[in-house]
């Protein structure tokens, strides 16, 4: 080698240094931006970590997923719960194992599920950011214009109105991945070692990560697949897209196995988690919540515009956090305009919009496969967040190709008038108060029994719930029953037994008893007392109680807001 040649040698490498350094600080500044916007949402002087942001329905349902890991290790099982047997959750298995796994490794710097569950959903934001981020620039956005697009598909309503009621649906951060993985099928796509081991980390870590995500990644990854091979007349498309389907499924089987070697062992149930073919219609997407103001919009005009549609509307539930935000909603109608224009370099994000729209919408291909194929997945609604990031994408390709050279200035500007079209009043989002009161008071009463009771005692809880995804009992919550479970650390209690097996059926069974045979039959299984949620009576357990103190001659331990009531037995 020269001296020229050593020198271009060194440039080279100061260049490469140089960039190396300039990327670390680009990720880092859009590392800080999102916890920036983090704050500003969810700032207030009664938040704190020690209180999960949502503590009622889902929410206490995630909360015992998140602290039966720090428990005991993993989610499937937990000795705290389904007294007299085991909770089991093998049946009723998740295919969400690589965000359960980050999960567990926040567990290892706290014990505390609140701090976890906080951590973890905090996270999923600053994950959404720098995945995106990536994939944009990737996909040939430049910096700036890619950094506010991931910043404004990081804080979606979807993310915000998800929240901890629906945390695994949050780790909505691997849709960029399968994206990618989809433009690679519809390009010519070679195949090497490196790059099929490439491909399937990323699908072990996405296919890990949701089923939801998986089956819409998988689709647009056959549908890319099918529109490449017809364009370029090469099946290598379509065999690259099947083979990457193939390792998605193959990865769903491994995180759900749980479930199937479960019920080979102990028979099906036909009880659980049934979904009935006409609720891909009613949480369907609706093409008119893509492009309406986000929920509790700062703007007076487009929030009630918004609260006039959701009271009026038929079929609004899930589906009202499918709102795709000002700069979005100009993307989405440029894909539908482009569809008239066949030969634009948009021209394939297009195809992949409208085709999300077919099958999610109402009455949609996503109806007809339920009511033909299988009705387990239901809430179509949901790939609005693949249709944010397609829409988002052209918007900002459309801007970077027709702007000058201040992309800075506009990116930063749209960047804000996009945040603050996209995230809601802050009342919408949480109610800390509420939260930390209920919490509280639940959190004293535990104590207060756990102070009666040894280690390991059990506690029967009423009135019965089955579980998983009980209606209302009264004034009583799907899940409330949780509660004693997420502040005590010693208490085996009744509820959390799978319905449609032997534990839930005897529970079922002598809660119907009359209450001198029950409380006999609790005895003689060696229950400690009966935990009473008052919610859950027309008359708030009056008459209950009231035998209650009679057959055991003693008074209820009551919680500060009176609305749980538990009796020792003698």
């Amino acid at each position: 080698m020269n001296q020229q040649q050593t020198n271009d040698c060194h440039a080279s490498r100061a260049l490469s240094a140089r960039g190396g350094i300039q990327n670390f600080f680009f990720y880092l500044a859009a590392i800080l931006i999102s916890c920036f916007v983090l704050i500003f949402i969810f700032y207030s002087p009664d938040f704190s970590f020690y209180f999960p942001l949502r503590y009622s329905e889902d929410g206490l349902g995630n909360s015992v997923v998140v602290k039966s890991i720090i428990d005991n290790g993993w989610y499937l099982t937990n000795p705290y719960l389904a007294a007299p047997g085991m909770y089991n959750l093998a049946e009723y298995p998740m295919s969400d194992s690589a965000s359960l796994l980050i999960v567990k490794i926040l567990s290892c710097f706290s014990k505390n599920y609140a701090v976890v569950i906080n951590s973890f959903y905090f996270l999923t934001f600053i994950f959404a950011t720098l995945i995106s981020l990536v994939i944009f620039e990737r996909l040939g956005l430049k910096r700036w214009f890619a950094l506010a697009a991931s910043l404004l598909f990081s804080f979606l309503p979807y993310h915000l109105f998800r929240n901890e009621g629906h945390l695994l649906l949050t780790t909505y951060y691997v849709i960029p991945l399968y994206v990618l993985l989809s433009v690679y099928a519809y390009q010519s796509p070679s195949f090497s070692f490196k790059k099929i081991l490439f491909f399937a980390l990323i699908i072990l870590f996405s296919a890990s990560s949701g089923i939801y995500y998986a089956l819409f990644g998988a689709f647009f990854i056959l549908l890319a697949g099918l529109l490449g091979s017809l364009e370029q007349r090469n099946k290598k498309n379509i065999f690259f897209a099947m083979m990457l389907s193939v390792l998605i499924a193959f990865t769903l089987f491994l995180n759900v196995s749980p479930g199937f070697f479960y019920q080979l062992k102990n028979g099906k149930n036909t009880e659980i988690a049934f979904r009935a073919p006409a609720e891909s219609e009613l949480a369907g997407l609706k093409i008119i919540q893509l492009i309406s103001p986000v929920n509790d919009h700062h703007l007076r005009g487009f929030r009630k515009s918004k609260e006039h549609y959701n009271q009026t509307a038929p079929l609004v539930n899930e589906n009202r956090v499918a709102t795709l935000g000002l700069i979005a909603s100009l993307g989405f109608l440029a894909l539908l305009f482009v569809l008239l224009l066949r030969n634009t370099e948009l021209f394939f994000w297009s195809r992949l919009n409208v085709f999300a729209v077919l099958v999610a919408t109402i009455g949609g291909f996503g109806a007809f496969f339920a009511y033909h194929v299988s009705s387990m997945i239901r809430s179509y609604n949901r790939i609005s967040v693949f249709i944010a990031f397609f829409s988002l994408y052209a918007f900002f390709f459309l801007l970077q190709k027709f702007s000058n050279k201040k992309m800075g200035m506009a990116a930063v500007l749209i960047l804000i008038i996009g945040l603050y079209d996209e995230i809601p009043l802050q009342s919408s989002i949480t109610h800390y108060q509420d939260i930390k009161k209920q919490f509280t008071s639940d959190a004293e009463f535990i104590t207060a029994i756990e102070k009666k009771l040894s280690e390991n005692s059990m506690v029967f809880q009423l009135p019965y719930m089955y579980f998983p995804e009980s209606p209302p009992i009264n004034q009583m919550k799907d899940y409330d029953h949780f509660r004693g479970y997420l502040h005590s650390k010693k208490i085996q209690w009744s509820y959390g037994a799978v319905i449609g097996r032997p534990i839930a059926a005897w529970q079922k069974k002598v809660s119907a008893l009359p209450l001198p045979k029950m409380i006999a039959e609790l005895k003689k299984e060696k229950f400690s007392g009966i935990y009473i949620d008052r919610n859950g009576y027309t008359d708030h357990g009056k008459l209950l109680e009231k035998q209650m103190r009679g057959l055991l001659h003693a008074e209820p331990i009551v919680s500060p807001d009176q609305r749980f009531a538990f009796y020792l037995f003698s």
